[in-house]
């Protein structure tokens, strides 16, 4: 392998070109080979392990043997998938940002970046079913990497580069570890065996979550925007309190516009919050947490122009970059630091949620051409140590300081910075709000770890218009609670008796459930976009939920060991009509409950060769509770 040679090879009967650029020029190298080959001046060691079956872990080495400096310019991998049961393409970006139109087609290309703080190198060929047919991910995901597909006829061509835009990397020891696998698995099961490994591989230290990230959020955002105020955030404390909340997002437009200081940052409560730190004590008084929004190197607004800001504001090759702080100048990561510490210590709250960090998406990651000084090598490091400085200088004011980001910045690497990680905007839309916390769940939920060993998945609040229909509601609240953390922004002063009574119940549904909807065995049982059907199983407890148009003509118990089992109607249809199998025999017990989940009928219904044929009326947004022998 020369400079820029490629070399081919195959990996699971799939050919593969392996590329490192480089100002090497090396000899008799094969990448597959434990010693790498045969070089006088440098050693390639070449570490390859099955960390699950059908699975490979690469991970290479490459030095001077006299210990010298040499330049990287580039690492790409490709792999050429035949287009045999070929259907999709999966990248955990969502394309166009909030990827409503993600997953669903085999598209004719893709071309995504990663770093710390937007996405991760992870892409996987699919089957019609969703099953992994072959998945390409890099271990080290603070660098910048594009995740890439075309497909013409014949096959699929996935590949993964790492990026060196700044220039070569100029190193003593390079490194890079490859994931590859073709184990026959639903999508979702590949993502979390991919993200088992990431562990394996990292031992990541996870931010520690209060208990209170798993409980309901209420968010001040969708019902009012910028006019939130103090009275309105109060007023709806009692109602907060009595439906289970466990926490309050102020968010956008508490803050003074153009306000600035060196020492305590561009955040300061404006005239409709006149005393934050009593309004906080009023919300703690009604066992509720508070967290203010704020974006720490984004929304500079009428500040830009302070000498401070314009001296460390990012300038990039790419056009159209926003107004953002540059992450790589120290004096950037110190003056986030004294920002984050007086919001919270001044104002009294318990947390922030931390927006606009993906501000620009990838192209923030492009070299920065500004008039100042670079502290940190690359982007992906700066972006790095400015999330770790977020968390310390939050916990170091609160040790059980909340932290809430967004679905851009969420991946492996940042589990350790924040204690809950929410699904992208999509108010109104809770199927979207379910394709979204599934996804996320599948990298970041551990289910065998339980409470102590994750950090929380939060669904997008969740609005409605005041005459939206009762049914709808109940479906939207079902989905919701059973998607992720539910997070709400509508106005609970505003609903009616009906929606009030459903609302409620589905977050007591939430409460009483919540071990088995974040840490049960979840598995996705349609093969549509939005995963409308699934079922969730947890210590002989199940769920499944049908989101579909029509009821599917035939169920299955998830699990040999499910006793309980709800059936949650979210479809269009007044009656369930559907054999339920897997029952080892006897006779079960069913209860039909309301959109409000008020009981309305209890019977029983005889198992017949290892089904029960169930036919009964149920509300939409309603829900069959069933008790297996």
């Amino acid at each position: 392998m020369g400079g820029d040679g490629a070399v081919p090879c195959t990996i699971f009967d799939v050919p593969f070109t392996i590329t490192l650029e480089c100002d090497a020029t090396l000899t008799d190298v094969d990448m597959l080979e434990p010693q790498g080959g045969v070089d006088p001046d440098y050693e390639l060691s070449v570490d390859i392990s099955d960390p699950h079956p059908e699975t490979r872990l690469i991970r290479w080495r490459l030095r001077r043997r006299n210990g010298a400096s040499f330049k990287v310019k580039g690492f790409n991998v490709q792999a050429s998938v035949p287009a045999i049961d070929l259907h999709r393409m999966w990248v955990p970006a969502l394309n166009e940002s909030i990827g409503k139109s993600d997953m669903i087609s085999l598209p004719w290309a893709i071309d995504e970046r990663s770093f710390v703080s937007w996405s991760f190198p992870f892409i996987a060929a699919l089957s019609r079913q969703d099953i992994n047919r072959f998945a390409i991910g890099f271990m080290d995901q603070v660098e910048t990497a594009a995740a890439t597909h075309n497909c013409y006829d014949e096959d699929a061509k996935i590949g993964l580069s790492r990026l060196y835009e700044d220039g070569p990397l100029e190193t003593t020891a390079w490194e890079e570890t490859l994931y590859v696998s073709r184990t026959p698995v639903h999508l979702f099961d590949q993502v979390r065996q991919f993200a088992r490994t990431y562990d394996q591989v990292h031992q990541p230290v996870l931010c520690e979550t209060p208990n209170a990230v798993w409980k309901p959020v209420w968010c001040s955002w969708y019902g009012i925007k910028n006019d939130v105020t103090a009275e309105y955030v109060l007023d709806h404390a009692p109602h907060l309190q009595e439906m289970g909340f466990g926490s309050v997002i102020v968010d956008a437009g508490w803050w003074v516009d153009g306000h600035f200081d060196e020492a305590t940052g561009h955040y300061k409560a404006n005239e409709k919050f006149p005393d934050m730190p009593g309004m906080a004590a009023r919300l703690h008084e009604q066992d509720l947490r508070v967290l203010l929004w704020c974006a720490p190197l984004f929304h500079l607004g009428a500040i830009c122009e302070n000498p401070f800001i314009s001296k460390y504001m990012l300038k990039s090759v790419r056009p159209g970059i926003p107004s953002f702080l540059c992450p790589r100048c120290q004096p950037v990561h110190d003056y986030v630091r004294r920002m984050v510490e007086h919001i919270i210590g001044a104002n009294g709250v318990d947390g922030l949620k931390i927006d606009f960090i993906d501000a620009g998406a990838a192209d923030l990651s492009y070299a920065c051409t500004a008039d100042h000084e670079h502290d940190y090598a690359t982007y992906g490091q700066a972006m790095d140590a400015l999330l770790r400085t977020i968390h310390e200088a939050a916990k170091g004011v609160r040790s059980d300081a909340l932290l809430e980001f967004r679905m851009n910045y969420t991946n492996l690497v940042t589990r350790s910075y924040a204690t809950s990680h929410r699904a992208q905007d999509s108010p109104l839309d809770f199927d979207h709000i379910r394709r979204m916390c599934t996804r996320l769940r599948s990298y970041m939920i551990e289910p065998e770890a339980g409470r102590e060993g994750n950090v929380a998945v939060h669904a997008d609040p969740a609005w409605w218009q005041p005459r939206e229909r009762a049914e709808i509601v109940a479906c939207f609240m079902s989905s919701l609670v059973t998607s992720a953390v539910p997070m709400l922004s509508t106005d609970m002063r505003a609903l009616g008796v009906e929606t009030r009574a459903i609302v409620k119940a589905w977050l007591g549904f939430y409460n009483e459930h919540t071990d088995l909807i974040m840490f049960g065995r979840h598995r996705v049982l349609s093969t549509d976009a939005h995963h409308s059907i699934f079922s969730v199983h947890r210590e002989g407890e199940a769920v499944i939920g049908i989101y579909t148009a029509s009821l599917p003509g035939q169920l299955e118990l998830p699990d040999p060991s499910v006793r309980r089992l709800w059936i949650l109607n979210g479809t269009g249809q007044e009656r369930l009509f559907a054999r339920l199998t897997g029952i080892a025999g006897g006779v079960i017990a069913v209860n039909r409950y309301s959109r409000a989940l008020e009981l309305q009928e209890s019977q029983s219904m005889p198992v017949f060769e290892g089904g029960a044929v169930l036919d009964l009326p149920v509300d939409i947004g309603g829900a069959l509770e069933l008790t297996v022998p």
